[in-house]
């Protein structure tokens, strides 16, 4: 192409350029959300890139075959510098953790900026339970750090727990101040048939209504499994997922 003039386009998801339609090739591209970029370079050579969001790759690019990125920018100029992945507005999740999400706390209004940006967060954590007789000791199974608020827990076993009024257990979320303090409940469940909750498999069942939500920087937040009588034998490990949000 002839003598290079600083630009740069921007190109959505699915959308391509047979060539940039400029005077001069493409010295980079920064994509913009998680996806796939192929392009053709100088030379004509096609490839792939991977891209979790906010990437730049320097180069020398003839034409944009395809994307599902939200979007790339592409230019000639100064090359920008590359960015921390953003949340995806779709999915909420944020790029690159399996156990954490963040969204607005009203899914239909974008997050707010400064004081005004409440989020809610999701934590899961595998619990241990296979026992003969269900019981684990209170461990502490997340510290969150912040100031927060639980906002609710549900509990996903692998294999369903018999229900009796019996021979049943206690499940309990707790929080302790970290700081050597008594542990409060957040939330409990038992497994009894009456009053207490059908632990099937793979099915998350809520342990009920919240107290003592509030998080400190030095909280910790515990579980444990009290048996009843006998106990009940579970058979298989359970997911725990603590919902909370963050001022």
């Amino acid at each position: 192409m002839s003598d290079p003039v600083l630009w740069n386009h921007e190109y959505a998801s699915g959308e391509s350029s047979t060539d940039f339609a400029f005077p001069s090739d493409a010295a980079w591209i920064q994509c913009v959300g998680p996806g796939t970029v192929v392009l053709v370079e100088n030379g004509g050579r096609s490839f792939t890139k991977h891209a979790v969001g906010g990437e730049v790759y320097p180069g020398a690019y003839l034409s944009l075959t395809s994307t599902t990125c939200t979007y790339v920018v592409i230019g000639n100029g100064p090359i920008p510098p590359a960015v921390a992945p953003g949340v995806n507005a779709a999915t909420a999740a944020v790029a690159g953790s399996s156990i954490m999400s963040v969204a607005p706390a009203v899914a239909a209004s974008p997050i707010a900026v400064g004081t005004n940006d409440p989020r809610v967060c999701t934590v899961e954590v595998p619990l241990p339970l296979v026992l003969a007789d269900g019981t684990m000791a209170e461990s502490t199974v997340w510290i969150p750090g912040v100031v927060g608020t639980i906002t609710g827990a549900t509990l996903s076993h692998n294999a369903n727990v018999t229900q009796s009024d019996t021979d049943y257990l206690t499940y309990t979320l707790g929080i302790r101040d970290g700081a050597g303090g008594a542990a409060s409940t957040v939330a409990s469940k038992t497994t009894k048939t009456t009053g207490g909750g059908a632990f099937l498999a793979f099915q998350a069942l809520t342990l009920g209504a919240i107290t003592n939500a509030t998080t400190t920087a030095t909280s910790q937040i515990t579980f444990k499994s009290v048996i009843g009588g006998a106990g009940k034998a579970v058979t298989g490990p359970a997911m725990l997922r603590i919902t909370y949000t963050v001022p």
